[in-house]
This record gives structure tokens, C-alpha cells and sequence, in this order.
């Protein structure tokens, strides 16, 4: 009987070679899909700030018309084509302001408490 021994380097050579190149594919594919979710971040951030500014400038129309007419209740206003709605509640020297901005699938609040007299001020803000 004669047994083969021939040379084995070349198979260990090509194994090794997939196993690499596996590994290296496996890799390339993790760091495509954690900037794709990094970058999904990053613009679910951007627009929710982006929201916040709409807001804010929506409650600081409520808070110009609150100044000039104090029975002002609220209304709605677009904003950077977004949709705001202000609603304006309370009596008396004290009104609670909630400005509500939408777009798409994005929401922001905010909620203000005025005092109207003796001075005009803010007394309270939340987001």
C-alpha cells in the first residue's frame, strides 16, 4: 500500500484565506450598519432640535399676543412646514401656555405659566 503524502500547505493557505476574509466581512458589514443607525441618530436629533426652535418660536408669538390682549386663547401657526398649535388657559393674573408643534412623524411641547400683572413675566417653562 502506498500512502499519499503530498504537500498540504496550499489548502491550509486557502482555508485560512476564507476564514480571514469571513472575519473581515463580517466586520465591514457591523461598521456599515452602526453608521447607518449612528446617522438615523443623528437626524432623529437634528429634527427634534430643529422642533424645539419651531416651538419656542411659537410660544413666543402666544407670549407677544398674551402681552397686547390678555383674553387671547391660542390659535394656530406653520412654522418651517411644521404645524404649531398654542392653547391659552387660566384667569386672572396667571395663564398657562402650551405650544404643540408637529411634523411628520416628530412632536415637541412646551408649557409656559405667565403672570400678567403687577409685571409681565414667565413664571414657569417646561419641555
Amino acid at each position: 500500500m502506498r500512502f499519499y503524502s503530498g504537500n498540504t500547505t496550499g489548502a491550509i493557505a486557502l482555508t485560512a484565506m476564507i476564514v480571514l476574509g469571513s472575519v473581515v466581512a463580517m466586520i465591514a458589514f457591523s461598521v456599515i450598519a452602526l453608521d447607518i443607525s449612528g446617522h438615523q441618530n443623528l437626524l432623529q436629533m437634528n429634527e427634534s432640535e430643529r422642533l424645539f426652535i419651531n416651538a419656542d418660536g411659537c410660544a413666543e408669538e402666544a407670549l407677544l399676543q398674551l402681552s397686547r390682549d390678555e383674553n387671547y386663547a391660542g390659535g394656530s401657526y406653520d412654522i418651517d412646514s411644521a404645524s404649531c398649535s398654542v392653547s391659552v388657559s387660566g384667569s386672572g393674573d396667571v395663564r398657562y401656555i402650551s405650544a404643540d408643534v408637529n411634523k411628520d412623524s416628530y412632536h415637541h411641547s412646551l408649557n409656559l405659566e405667565v403672570q400678567l400683572s403687577p409685571t409681565f413675566a414667565i413664571l414657569d417653562f417646561s419641555y
